[in-house]
């Protein structure tokens, strides 16, 4: 028999939950930071939280929004993270990444194509996207397909697959303490890494349970779930609608081809 787990109302991967710990906590975003990009953290002072948002410029004006947007020195960093092995994804996370090196780029006199900055977007996934490795980190840049060369370093995209990570052993490798967090389903996950005795994650893990309990957070995912079941409803409305005119176009056509006049017919 299977030990009886709790599950937790709110995940971590939740990006509601995943924003809500970091915007406002700068200095344990920063240590997530260095760890996905392995920089040192004490060598991040020049690292800033930028708006989450980025200017509408599809042609329908819809908002490209960002989980996560950070400047560290001349890098942009998004942050995404995604729990639903949604299509095009991939094309997603390049589209943001595109979108945050055309918008970071400086504008004036001065400004040239190597002043662009070095932009990076790390998502964190909830499903596997890679089929083809075990490895739980991938990393894509611009390389030629032959010789591998690396055209520039401007634009960079990491993805971490969340449920290939391995299993913790002990506390010693903080990035995978730090991903497991995300990947957390239940409190005995919680409880798992609480054992570990990592001061930081144990601070991340309290900041998540603030975050779960929070009013706001829970009117958020309120006006989120109407909006999905407004959207759904929508979604089927249109499709019977789109069935029933199916049908009297096909009447329609039968009636055509039979040289039939439909209005001679008596009504039902």
């Amino acid at each position: 028999m299977r030990p009886k787990t709790t599950p937790l109302e709110y995940l971590p991967c939740r990006d509601t939950v995943f924003k809500y710990m970091f915007q406002n906590n700068k200095e344990l975003l920063q240590r997530f930071v260095s760890e996905l990009l392995s920089v040192d953290f004490d060598a991040m002072a020049d690292f800033t939280i930028e708006s989450p948002e980025l200017t509408p410029q599809s042609v329908d004006g819809k908002l490209c929004r960002l989980d996560i947007c950070m400047k560290l020195g001349n890098k942009l960093i998004d942050l995404e993270i995604q729990a639903c092995d949604e299509k095009g994804y991939p094309e997603r996370t390049l589209y943001y990444c595109s979108d945050l090196f055309v918008s970071g780029h400086k504008k004036g006199a001065k400004a040239s194509y190597l002043s662009a900055p070095q932009t990076i977007t790390v998502s964190l996934t909830k499903f596997n996207m890679f089929p083809d490795t075990l490895d739980y980190v991938s990393r894509f840049s611009m390389l030629e397909e032959k010789r591998h060369t690396l055209l520039t370093d401007k634009m960079q995209l990491v993805y971490y697959e969340l449920p290939k990570l391995p299993k913790l052993a002990d506390g010693a490798n903080m990035l995978l303490l730090w991903l497991s967090l995300f990947n957390s389903e239940t409190e005995e996950d919680l409880a798992a890494l609480r054992t570990m005795e990592v001061p930081v994650i144990n601070q991340a893990i309290e900041t998540c349970n603030t975050a779960a309990s929070s009013p706001s957070l829970r009117e958020i995912e309120r006006n989120r779930r109407l909006s999905e079941l407004d959207y759904e409803n929508g979604i089927a409305t249109a499709e019977a609608r789109g069935r029933a005119e199916g049908r009297a176009e096909g009447r329609a056509e039968v009636y055509r081809e039979l040289g039939i006049d439909p209005t001679t017919l008596p009504k039902t």
